[in-house]
């Protein structure tokens, strides 16, 4: 379900937080949640190339650093 346009972004923010601390804490994800962590970040780094914020980014860093943390499909982790 979508966050309502009056606290999206207040609750996106929050959720980005836990997200970022995950990912600082190198915890392991699952297929699905590194897939979606890639998607998340070539989406917001590509959204900021084309705004001007940022002149690039490196997307193949963005795949090592969620295919370090993605679990194997029989890693019980």
């Amino acid at each position: 379900m979508a966050n309502m346009s009056y606290c999206r972004f207040h609750n996106t923010r929050l959720d980005l937080e836990d997200c970022i601390e995950a990912l600082r804490n190198e915890e392991r994800l699952s297929s699905d949640e590194a897939k979606a962590g890639r998607h998340l970040f070539d989406d917001f780094l590509s959204f900021c190339v084309d705004q001007g914020i940022i002149d690039s980014f490196d997307s193949e860093e963005v795949e090592i650093l969620f295919g370090r943390l993605e679990q194997e499909d029989d890693d019980d982790d």
